[in-house]
């Protein structure tokens, strides 16, 4: 968690995102995705540890599952240590942006 890390994990710029549903995006739909997951020590998302805590629709789900199999980040750092680290996300699904991107570490 972020009280056992020296340095959070960080998401580079440029990598994965999710996309906004087409569906969803067409009929006028916002929402949001909560969701925690386990970035490893090589900056990758354990795709066994997501768990999404909240959704407003299972396409937000089913995007916001996909943008972390693919997401890169900057490794969590304990003593010099590159470490796993759960990670807390909030995603913003709003009409005329991109989707917003929160992280909490838990």
């Amino acid at each position: 968690t972020v009280f056992e890390v020296d340095a959070m994990v960080e998401r580079y710029e440029g990598t994965a995102a999710p996309m906004y549903p087409a569906d969803l995006a067409d009929a006028g739909v916002e929402g949001m995705v909560l969701a925690t997951y386990v970035v490893d020590a090589t900056g990758r998302v354990d795709t066994t540890s997501i768990r999404i805590l909240r959704s407003d629709h299972p396409h937000f789900t089913a995007s916001v599952e996909t943008a972390l199999a693919a997401m890169a980040f900057r490794p969590a750092k304990r003593r010099g240590q590159s470490v796993r680290q759960l990670v807390e996300q909030r995603f913003r699904f709003q009409l005329g942006r991109t989707a917003q991107i929160a992280t909490h570490a838990g």
